[in-house]
């Protein structure tokens, strides 16, 4: 005699797939755009270290050359896709950092100063991006 499932243990199974599923996306989502964001603070960190790199040797060897763009070294984080986790570039100093595919911040290179910094004060996420 064959043996099924009854009505009972489906309904069980779907409330505790229901259950698991309720509880795990939302946590998925959030990691997601953790990992973007912490892949962001290590570009960031990247850029104005290799900012200062320029600035250092520019010192060291009375060189009077600017660094008037970001150029030579955005190259391997421009993309064209605006995902989370990635770049874009607006104009000659100013990029986009892309946390997810709606929030986005700008960021702005003075090169009489080497700042690459973003606003406070506009963008939510810009200070988590450059602690």
């Amino acid at each position: 005699m064959l043996r099924s499932f009854s009505l009972i243990e489906i309904i069980f199974t779907i409330i505790i797939i229901s259950i698991i599923t309720v509880v795990a996306i939302p946590k998925l989502f959030y990691n997601i755009d953790t990992a973007n964001i912490i892949k962001l603070r290590a570009d960031v960190a990247l850029i104005r270290d290799k900012i200062n790199s320029f600035k250092s040797k520019q010192i060291l060897t009375n060189n009077n050359d600017q660094l008037t763009t970001l150029e030579n070294i955005m190259t391997s984080l421009l993309t064209i896709n605006h995902t989370g986790g990635s770049w874009s570039k607006i104009s000659t100093n100013n990029y986009q950092a892309w946390v997810d595919s709606k929030n986005v911040v700008k960021f702005i290179y003075d090169p009489d100063t080497f700042c690459f910094d973003c606003n406070i004060n506009i963008d939510k996420y810009c200070e988590q991006l450059t602690q």
